[in-house]
């Protein structure tokens, strides 16, 4: 919106920096004439505020009436407004993050969410550091992946949020491989020790065990 208003030079009547001419002039023989200065400003003032009032989410115009006078006056209003709720979403945003933790996610959406978290809270203004970043990754983590956690925490090279990613990924595809060969594992031990029993197991008694 702000690069629309420098590209059409409207930013002064935002700002209320643009020069307001009186409404009425005296003439040559002392008569009050309406100024046509005035009436132009105020022409383009009633446009710019008419646009700006219909790019506004309508669940906000409750909170702007009373300040549509100018559109100086609502452009106040308006940056009052969302910086209030823009104050809100960072609060709850880095709630989010501070709290966030892997559970069931696989781990290539765990960091697709904080990501997605730390760009919410740089597009309010408030930066995520690559120390708070590596930070939230490593305390969401569960135990099994400890050992990872280690590495990066107490290696000599410094871990960038690439390695750092790429490192889970890893340790997560290791993880899922040893799961499937040790299910298929279980389940040839399983087939096998069927195959060991008995022929009669599972069937009737032989008729001399049962009673009479």
């Amino acid at each position: 919106m702000l690069l629309v208003l420098k590209t059409h030079r409207l930013l002064p009547f935002v700002e209320g920096t643009v020069a307001v001419l009186p409404k009425l002039i005296i003439g040559e023989d002392g008569v009050l004439l309406e100024n046509s200065a005035f009436a132009e400003y105020e022409q383009q003032d009633s446009a710019l505020l008419a646009w700006l009032l219909s790019t506004v989410n309508l669940a906000l115009h409750n909170q702007l009436i009373g300040s549509s006078s100018s559109v100086a006056e609502l452009w106040e209003a308006l940056t009052r407004v969302l910086g209030t709720q823009t104050t809100s979403k960072v609060m709850r945003s880095r709630s989010l993050l501070h709290h966030f933790k892997k559970n069931t996610l696989s781990m290539s959406v765990y960091l697709a969410e904080i990501k997605h978290l730390c760009d919410l809270l740089a597009g309010c203004g408030h930066h995520i550091s690559l120390e708070e970043q590596q930070s939230t990754i490593l305390n969401g983590l569960p135990l099994k992946f400890d050992h990872v956690v280690l590495i990066i925490t107490t290696s000599r090279a410094s871990f960038d949020l690439h390695d750092i990613t790429m490192a889970f990924l890893d340790a997560e595809v290791r993880q899922q491989v040893q799961f499937s060969s040790f299910s298929a594992n279980v389940a040839e031990a399983t087939k096998i020790a069927s195959s060991d029993l008995p022929s009669y197991f599972g069937q009737p008694p032989p008729q001399v065990f049962q009673s009479q």
